[in-house]
């Protein structure tokens, strides 16, 4: 090996480099919802604080991959923040959240598919669990408590 490594010190240095980028980049996945970071919502009684800070935090803004996170936030919303997302409107008419109402909530439905032209989110990742979308309407609809 020592031999081939000596006679071929170019090849060996590229074949190195790409297992390194290979394994690094397999690694460092571009999708926060892999199986290691499932999270169940219970059927009822959610609050932000105790439910959904966590799976929005995992899955949609607690990373620097986040996209609605608190560093430069898509369109503004941080779901990682319970008073910028409960008042958050989209297009500066239509509120994310209406509480008690989640069949019709903005947030709801673009999880469960696109809307308007707008894609399902979280955007270019795995959707959410049905569990997870379930729950969410299931917190709006008992009022989207804190």
């Amino acid at each position: 090996m020592k031999k081939i490594i000596a006679k071929y010190p170019i090849i060996f240095y590229i074949i190195l480099v790409v297992l390194f980028s290979v394994l690094y980049t397999s690694s460092c996945s571009k999708n926060p919802t892999d199986s290691s970071k499932d999270i169940v919502l219970p059927d009822s009684n959610l609050s932000y604080d105790k439910d959904i800070f966590l799976l929005f935090h995992v899955k949609c803004g607690g990373s620097e991959s986040g996209c609605h996170g608190t560093l430069q936030p898509a369109k503004g919303l941080i779901l990682t923040n319970y008073q910028n997302m409960i008042t958050h409107l989209i297009d500066g008419s239509e509120l994310l959240i209406i509480p008690e109402k989640g069949e019709i909530s903005f947030l709801y439905n673009i999880l469960r598919g696109p809307i308007s032209g707008r894609p399902q989110m979280p955007y270019e990742r795995m959707p959410l669990s049905v569990n997870n979308i379930n729950g969410i309407r299931t917190w709006i609809d008992e009022g989207a408590h804190q």
